[in-house]
């Protein structure tokens, strides 16, 4: 707990919300006040605070990708020369689509070919 304290101390420092860190630690002292750890309630207690570390673990995520949209980027534009753009996006918007049992069928799809005709 003692390291769970520091991490929280530390969140708060740099400005971070810590409120999931408080909700694990409270988690924690639920279950160090069971008199064994074969109550049903350690369980539960062991549960709530790897949630609350996971809530957390998420928000530091989102932080470092900058996204305060609510999501994870999953988008990744710089892999793509500018020229091939519009055909990796139409590229993905296919394969992206969900075959019907009577249109799953790839032999009919037709390759994109480059700018230039190469």
């Amino acid at each position: 707990m003692a390291q769970l304290q520091q991490m929280r101390e530390e969140a708060r420092r740099a400005g971070m919300d810590a409120s999931a860190i408080d909700r694990a630690l409270e988690e924690f002292r639920k279950l160090n006040a069971l008199p064994s750890l074969s109550d049903p309630r350690a369980e539960q207690a062991l549960a709530g605070a790897v949630q609350q570390l996971k809530e957390y673990e998420f928000q530091i995520n989102k932080s470092i990708a900058g996204d305060a949209q609510g999501g994870i980027r999953v988008q990744r534009n710089s892999d793509v020369l500018p020229e091939y753009k519009k055909q990796a996006e139409e590229y993905l918007r296919q394969i992206g689509k969900t075959p019907t049992p009577d249109k799953g069928d790839t032999s009919k799809v037709k390759p994109i070919k480059p700018p230039g005709g190469r």
